[in-house]
Order: structure tokens, then sequence, then C-alpha cells
């Protein structure tokens, strides 16, 4: 491929606009991941590396030394929303060695840090010990990098169970029903109710992402049915976001060792969400105990 066709195809690719709903859809699975899972109850972030003061979060913090737990969740949020809008998503693990000066020549180099960041592009040529990747820039330029295989981290959403296009026709399909892009508001049209075009796509939207749990409006649910998508909308994260960690873990074996070194962890609540269901539907719990426990 020439240059001109790499470029053409990540434009092709990671510039495509989407509509309101299906904008919505991926911000509300792809973002705030720290009010919906963390344990407020630990003194720590939602990422952490454990054990705390280990190898690993020496090496992270030399690159991320302001705030590591918020780095960590920007690059791991992005690579979800990868996941669920192209199917993959890649992580960059870029590791740091130095030689003492007063160690010989023939002296092997000593790891001194590691830095975690989630890139989009397309990979271009892969060899052993080289990967050539056309990566975005923060400016949206579109740029050749060569990059350490061993740092690469590949995800691919057939990992997860799904089909490369699984959530991303999800939100196509929630983009249709979305009013506010309605012709029939903006001209003048005998006879069309608005509250009525946009209860029937209300319903429409509901039946397309009821496995999902994806909430568009509040006001047409139950208290039960708000509290099942809830569930399922948790459930969808925390699998995305475990996920992504374990990827990082597997890839951060090349550098360390994670027995020894420590590991990314995560700061999760410890709920049982199909235990905590079937309590709520055998009215062991209230409505409220319920948002209680799971906020």
């Amino acid at each position: 491929m020439t240059e001109k066709s790499i470029i053409e195809k990540v434009k092709r690719i990671y510039f495509q606009s989407d509509g309101l709903n299906a904008t919505k859809f991926y911000r509300d699975y792809c973002s705030g991941y720290r009010y919906v899972s963390r344990n407020q109850s630990e003194d720590k972030g939602l990422f952490f590396i454990s054990p705390i003061g280990s190898n690993l979060e020496q090496y992270l913090r030399k690159k991320h030394y302001h705030d590591l737990s918020y780095d960590l969740e920007i690059a791991i949020e992005g690579a979800v929303y990868c996941l669920m809008h192209y199917g993959y998503a890649y992580i960059y693990i870029n590791a740091e060695y130095e030689k003492s000066e007063n160690e010989p020549e023939n002296a092997l180099s000593v790891l001194t840090s590691l830095q975690i960041g989630e890139i989009r592009g397309l990979i271009t040529q892969r060899t052993f010990d080289n990967i050539e990747f056309w990566g975005i820039g923060p400016i949206g330029s579109i740029h050749r990098n060569n990059y350490n295989p061993s740092g690469l981290v590949e995800m691919s959403l057939k990992d997860l169970g799904y089909s490369k296009t699984h959530f991303s026709k999800v939100a196509k399909r929630l983009d249709k029903y979305d009013t506010t892009a309605s012709d029939l508001i903006y001209n003048n049209n005998d006879g069309y109710d608005f509250s009525e075009h946009l209860r029937k796509n209300t319903i429409k939207e509901f039946k397309i992402s009821r496995e999902l749990g994806w909430i568009s409006h509040f006001d047409e649910l139950s208290e039960s049915q708000y509290l099942y998508r809830i569930i399922k909308q948790n459930k969808l994260k925390i699998s995305m976001m475990k996920y992504v960690v374990d990827s990082i873990n597997k890839s951060l074996q090349s550098f360390i060792d994670l027995d020894s070194d420590g590991r990314v962890s995560i700061n999760l609540n410890d709920i049982d969400y199909d235990k905590l269901w079937k309590k709520y539907s055998e009215g062991k719990i209230t409505a409220a105990e319920f948002s209680t426990i799971i906020k």
C-alpha cells in the first residue's frame, strides 16, 4: 500500500461521524468507569498496581507521575471504545532501558520505566522485531511509527464472544430512531404528532438495546426495568474492563515478572449482580436498597 492509500484507509475507519444516539451509546459504555465500578471504601483509584510499592508501580510512576490511575483509566476506556466501535483496539507499552555508567559495555541494559497508552491506527507491516504502525496523532495527524512487538497489546472483540461489528451495528440501528434527526420536525407536516413519534421510536430503541441494557429515556421505564438495564450495563462494562486489563498484564510479562514485580489491578465493588437481582425479584430487598448497592 502507498502512503496515501494508508492515510486514506485510516481516515475512512477512524474519522467517521456518529449520530446522536450512537454517540450517547458509546459514551455510556466507554466512559465514567470510576463512577459506577470503583470500590469507594478503598483509598485508591479505580486502577492501581498490586502490591503497592512494587517494581511495576515504580516503573510506571516515572512516566505516569501525576495520576497513574487516571492515566490507566483513559487508556482502558479508549481501548473499550475502539473494541465496541471498530472491533479491535491497541495499547502500547513503551519500555525504556539504560546501562549504568560503571557497567562494562557488554553488560545488559536495565529496565528503568514503563508507559502505557492507547493508540489508534493500522498495522501495515510486521516482522519478528518490528511493527510498522500508522497511527493518529493528538491533533489528527497520521504518521508512521515503529513499535516493539513485545509492547503492542492487540485486542479483539471476538475474544469476548462478539462479532467485530456487533456493537457498531446496534449503534447504527439506534441512530435510525433518533427523533432529533427527523425531517418531520423541521417541515410543516399536517397531522404530525411529535410525542407519538418519540414514543414509538423510544419503544424501538428499548427493543434494540434490551440485551445490552442501554437507557435512552428514563420516563418510559418502570423501576424494575431501569434496575435490570443498569445491571446489564455494569456487567458489560466490567467484562470489557477486565479483558483490557488482562491483556495489558499478559503483555507486561515481556518486561517483568507479574508474580514478583506486580500487576495492574482493578479496585471494583464486589457485587454478585445475578444474586442481587434474584433477591430483588423475590422481594427480599427494595428498589431503594438495590439502587444503593449498585451505586
